[in-house]
């Protein structure tokens, strides 16, 4: 760990944030909302790049153009 990531690490366990181990941040987050969503996002997106390499009319099957399915494959599971 960098200082500042030790330092931000030391911040937020002595606000009770984390518990003694980091990964039960990682646990926490995904239960949460947002952790859900960006799960689903990312198997949704690795689902339209399978997809894309399968066939042209995999994709026009479930109503989306080339273009649409590429740019939504694309974008990291984070953002909508």
């Amino acid at each position: 760990m960098t200082h500042s990531t030790l330092k931000q690490y030391r911040s937020l366990h002595s606000l009770g944030v984390l518990a003694d181990h980091p990964s039960s941040l990682v646990a926490r987050l995904s239960h949460s909302m947002p952790g859900r969503q960006w799960g689903q996002r990312a198997e949704f997106r690795a689902e339209l790049r399978r997809l894309l390499r399968a066939g042209e009319h995999l994709i026009e099957d479930i109503g989306l153009s080339h273009e649409q399915a590429l740019r939504e494959a694309s974008k990291p599971f984070w953002v909508k």
